[in-house]
Order: structure tokens, then sequence, then C-alpha cells
């Protein structure tokens, strides 16, 4: 019958009620143009790994050389630690990348938006205004906050409707792919090497 075997592909957990999210959220901005995407100011966090196993990798070897190096691929525990990372991005360009220290919770995630996600927006959109941008976010708890709602309110910082566990849809995946690229050529050897790499503000990108 040609069926064939292959390794299934990943995706998330998503429930009937989050799919009808997702179809909603894409009928309803089916007929955005370029210039309402251009408005949107992307945000996400990634985690990076100091030494990220490696999955599926394939090694052409006779029988029983299963286990010398050449045929094997080193793992480290827990990945060897890693760091969690926050990072904006628009049409007119990138913004800022920073480490997220202690981020998990509302008033830190809004200290963050001040001092990191406020600036890119002004540099991103020319110092305009609140008003003339969209910003994007994903939604874990302690963005969902009552302290977290109640800033955006205050700073007039409009939202852009997002359902649930859709990363997927967000264009700034892509750029989280290229970063980690980056990290992965430049082989840090521990959490602080790797941590200076956001030091000078995404030197990596350049």
């Amino acid at each position: 019958m040609d069926f064939k075997s292959f390794i299934s592909r990943n995706k998330p957990l998503i429930t009937e009620k989050e799919r009808r999210s997702r179809r909603l959220w894409g009928e309803e901005h089916r007929q955005w143009i370029q210039a309402h995407w251009a408005k949107i100011l992307w945000s996400d966090e990634s985690s990076f790994q100091l030494c990220p196993n490696r999955a599926n990798v394939r090694a052409r070897r006779r029988c029983g050389e299963e286990y010398i190096p050449a045929c094997t691929v080193a793992t480290v525990k827990h990945g060897g630690g890693s760091i969690l990372d926050w990072g904006s991005m628009s049409a007119r360009g990138v913004g800022e990348l920073t480490v997220c220290e202690g981020m998990t919770n509302s008033p830190n995630y809004c200290q963050m938006l001040e001092h990191q996600m406020f600036p890119s927006a002004r540099v991103l959109f020319n110092h305009r205004r609140a008003q003339h941008w969209i910003f994007q976010q994903e939604y874990p708890l302690y963005h969902t906050a009552r302290t977290n709602k109640t800033w955006m309110n205050e700073h007039g910082v409009q939202l852009l409707d997002w359902a649930a566990l859709s990363s997927d849809m967000s264009p700034i995946e892509n750029l989280w792919c290229i970063i980690k690229t980056a990290v992965s050529e430049r082989k840090p050897r521990n959490i602080q090497e790797l941590g200076r790499l956001w030091s000078t503000n995404g030197i990596i990108l350049r």
C-alpha cells in the first residue's frame, strides 16, 4: 500500500475550543493588508540552552558501532543550563533583546515592558505614541494578570487579540530560529558566555 515510516512531527496540544479560537482569529484578520500588519510590535520569550540536545540525528555505521564516539550524540542533563530571553520585532526591524531575570511574574513583566518594550517601540515606530501601534504578546498567566492589564490601560497600550497556544502564528518564531543558529555557531562554553551574547543588545544578529 506504499506506506512508509516517518518520525512524527511535534505540535502543541490544542483543544477543540482553542482550535475554534485560532480559526476565528484567522477569519477576523484575513482582510488585513500590509499596512495593518506593519503596525504590530511582535514579542515573545524564548529559552536558550547551553547544550541543546539534538534529536533524530542519523549516523552511517556498521553493526556493533552504535556506541563509538563518532556515532553518538553527547547529551548534557537539563541542557547544561539555560537562560530566558525576551525580544520584539516589527516590519520595520528588530527591537531590543534582553535576558529575563526573574520576569515570570506580573510586576517584573511590567518593569520589562517599561524599560525594554517602550524603548523598542519608540525606535521602530518613529517615536509615535502607543495609540499608533499595536502590541502582540503570548498569554502565560503572568501576561494576563490584573496588574498587567491595569498597566497596559494606564499606558494606553493597544493589544492585538491573540488566541492561546498560537506561537506558531507569530513571525517572531522565525527570528528566534535565526538567533539560536547564531548562538550555536559561537559555541558558548558556559552560562556566563551565553549570557554575554546579549550584553551588546543583539550583536549576534549583525
